[in-house]
């Protein structure tokens, strides 16, 4: 009979969240690459959806006086409404007072540099952007002119106008069904 000490060398253990990922490591040692992989097809298919259900979309920018303009134009899954936006973004670390002449801003469908569709809205003479302040305007299209008839199918240009002093504008041309 021994009645000495013994003594147990004890390794020092990995949690359990370690021991996990290393298992899944040495079953497959490419689960980096895998997990991009799926990343990648995920993006493909959000392109592939929105480019489904969103055919026009358009990203018209500008910067004027630390302040940036961003003029969207998206066609609606509906296939007949264009959604029109027009965002205002404040760059600057202080505030910044917009003064505007009425109407504040106006979208407008030309064809052939022939108005045939125009909206006007808010009657607010100032603005007070904060820092990173944004400001924005929506308006729908439904594809018909000033008269309620449907616009026949051909390229049209969307002007979004801001009514700041000097005023300022972002256009873009879009495809009517085409």
């Amino acid at each position: 009979m021994y009645r000495g000490c013994i003594s147990h060398h004890h390794k020092k253990t990995m949690p359990i969240e370690e021991r996990k990922r290393d298992k899944v490591k040495a079953i497959n040692p490419m689960v980096g690459q895998i997990i991009l992989v799926i990343n990648i097809i995920i993006i493909i298919g959000m392109f592939l959806y929105a480019r489904q259900h969103l055919k026009t979309f358009k990203i018209i920018t500008s910067t004027f006086d630390q302040v940036e303009y961003l003029f969207q134009v998206t066609l609606l899954s509906n296939k007949i409404d264009y959604l029109l936006k027009l965002e205002m973004k404040n760059k600057e670390k202080k505030p910044k007072l917009l003064k505007f002449s009425k109407p504040q801003y106006e979208f407008i469908i030309k064809k052939f540099k022939r108005t045939i569709w125009q909206v006007s809205g808010i009657n607010q003479e100032e603005v007070l952007l904060l820092p990173e302040g944004r400001l924005c305007f929506s308006q729908i299209w439904d594809q018909r002119n000033t008269l309620g008839e449907m616009v026949e199918p051909g390229e049209y240009q969307v002007v979004a106008k801001i009514n700041l002093s000097p005023p300022r504008s972002l256009a873009t041309q879009i495809k009517v069904r085409e």
